[in-house]
């Protein structure tokens, strides 16, 4: 039976042996680690993406929605109108009343034509320009991809400015150029130019220049 001696000597040279085969298994688990704590930070930004997504997907639908209700109760509000309109008509005589008919009926297709145009129009343009602003909201980093919003029957400024840096980087006289696009107040500095044209296209608050 090995002494007491003999049995320390042989706990410490286990000792040392277990110490160095931990040292050569140290940086493969310090990789293990790094390699862990990257894939959770990007799986976070994946979640955190489709939730972005997803709210996006549910606002645009949203406002859908209340588009076509309010197309709705437009179309039914003067389908009314021209209803009490025709009960009216009813009362003169047959001949006027044929007359009136015809006049009316042309003249209630035009204007019906002509606000159906009008209504898509409007819709089109502001549905456009909502769609912007939420993609514009979520741009957090230099390199977000901007969107513009379009205005019928102006050609925009001809720069093209695609992300957060390219935006921070323009001059005073091309942010001058886009606020007159958009008929918007024109300041007396740089910074708050820069500041207007951000909050109309719904940048998020950044250090701007």
């Amino acid at each position: 039976m090995p002494s007491h001696t003999e049995q320390i000597i042989n706990f410490v040279d286990s000792s040392i042996t277990a110490l160095n085969n931990l040292k050569e298994v140290a940086p493969l688990i310090s990789n293990i680690a790094e390699a862990a704590q990257t894939n959770l930070i990007a799986l976070n930004e994946i979640q955190s993406a489709k939730k972005e997504i997803i709210e996006l997907k549910e606002e645009i639908k949203a406002r859908f929605e209340k588009m076509e209700s309010d197309s709705k109760k437009k179309f039914e509000n003067m389908e009314s109108v021209s209803k009490k309109n025709f009960e009216k008509m009813e009362s003169v005589s047959k001949a006027n009343f044929e007359k009136m008919e015809s006049v009316s009926k042309a003249n209630f297709e035009n204007m019906q034509k002509t606000f159906q145009n009008e209504i898509k129009s409007y819709f089109k343009e502001n549905d456009n320009a909502q769609i912007v602003r939420i993609k514009n909201s979520s741009c957090n980093r230099e390199n977000s991809e901007i969107s513009w919003i379009e205005v019928k029957g102006k050609n925009s400024p001809n720069y093209e400015i695609k992300n957060l840096k390219e935006f921070n980087e323009m001059s005073g006289s091309m942010i001058v150029e886009f606020l007159d696009f958009y008929d918007l107040k024109i300041e007396n500095t740089v910074k708050q130019n820069r500041r207007t044209l951000a909050t109309f296209l719904n940048l998020p608050t950044l250090p701007l220049m």
